[in-house]
């Protein structure tokens, strides 16, 4: 009977070691916490969208407010705080003069809502 003998080397294994592998999952842990931290904290990527997101639409409302008031202004000699309203309600940018305070000026537009000061003095 013949039989043959084979030398297994214990010490020659290669592969990925215990150690290596806990190293490289502590690794992966630290940057998710990392990652997580960048996207989610109070300065993060999500809240400085949401304030871009905010200021574009405060850009947008006060640029069609002040369309609104150029066309008035063009139709009108002498236009009044009244024409103004009449106009913005036209435009679509308030429903009705509830959402205009007569005392400052203040415009609160619809939806998306945003308060807009300022535009309205020369009519107060």
């Amino acid at each position: 009977m013949f039989f043959r003998t084979y030398n297994i080397n214990v010490n020659s294994q290669s592969g990925i070691t215990i150690v290596a592998l806990v190293i490289t999952i502590v690794i992966l842990i630290i940057l998710a916490g990392i990652s997580v931290g960048a996207i989610t904290n109070d300065n993060g990527i999500i809240s400085q969208a949401t304030n871009a997101k905010n200021d574009i639409q405060y850009q947008q409302w006060s640029e069609k407010i002040d369309a609104a008031i150029i066309d008035v202004e063009t139709k009108h000699v002498n236009p009044t705080f009244d024409d103004v309203c009449q106009e913005l309600k036209n435009k679509g940018i308030i429903d009705d003069d509830s959402q205009v305070d007569k005392k400052t000026g203040t415009i609160t537009t619809n939806e998306p809502s945003c308060v807009i000061e300022g535009k309205l003095e020369d009519y107060l």
